[in-house]
């Protein structure tokens, strides 16, 4: 009998260290399977994805190469939308602004264009080289539009900037170059309106019928 004691305690200590030394599967808890890692999102290019843009590309980046990729192919449209949801992405980030209001520009809609670049201008923070340029592109934009006062008032704000940010890689002798030729296109249209009054009151004086006086 205490033979059959000593064997059936010998079998138990024995199971025991044999049960002891089996080690659970990795990652498994109390025998349920292991949770499967989730992956992460990439960029287009396989990179992380880091909301800051310091450890991987930037959700707004993202959308601001969707945009330029439709920008370049001409898909003006396109171009509009991504930059949009880029700007969803940081709406206080200049740099979506600045592109949509390029787009827009290409689209025809200069009035949309013009304000986004005025968003953008309010967002520059200490990105100088921005700033520049859409101090640039809305005098530009003034130009364009008729606007020949605004526009060099622009220009001398912008190449003033530029000026006085020698870091930024700005062109402020294209701006005072347009300035002049401003001046000199309104000088030559004063002396032309100036020549053609002079000429009608000529004719007046003669009693020849005018240019106006035939088209009434």
């Amino acid at each position: 009998m205490r033979t059959s004691r000593l064997a059936i305690s010998f079998s138990a200590v024995t199971f025991l260290f044999a049960t002891a030394g089996v080690a659970q599967p990795s990652g498994t808890t109390r025998g349920l399977p292991a949770p499967q890692a989730v992956e992460q999102p990439r960029g287009p290019q396989g990179q992380p994805i880091d909301p800051n843009g310091e450890k991987g590309i930037s959700p707004l980046m993202i959308k601001i190469l969707e945009g330029n990729a439709a920008y370049a192919a001409r898909d003006f449209a396109g171009a509009v939308a991504a930059y949009r949801q880029a700007i969803l992405q940081n709406p206080e980030h200049p740099l979506g602004h600045y592109m949509l209001g390029q787009a827009l520009l290409a689209a025809g809609d200069a009035t949309e264009a013009e304000a986004a670049f005025q968003r953008g201008l309010r967002f520059t923070g200490a990105n100088k080289e921005l700033h520049a340029k859409l101090l640039f592109v809305l005098a530009d934009l003034n130009q364009r539009q008729g606007r020949l006062d605004e526009a060099k008032k622009g220009y001398a704000l912008y190449a003033s900037y530029c000026r006085a940010n020698p870091q930024v890689q700005g062109y402020p002798e294209n701006a005072e170059a347009r300035i002049r030729a401003i001046d000199i296109r309104d000088d030559v249209a004063k002396k032309s309106a100036l020549v053609k009054k002079r000429a009608e009151d000529r004719e007046k004086d003669l009693g020849l019928t005018t240019p106006a006086q035939a088209a009434n």
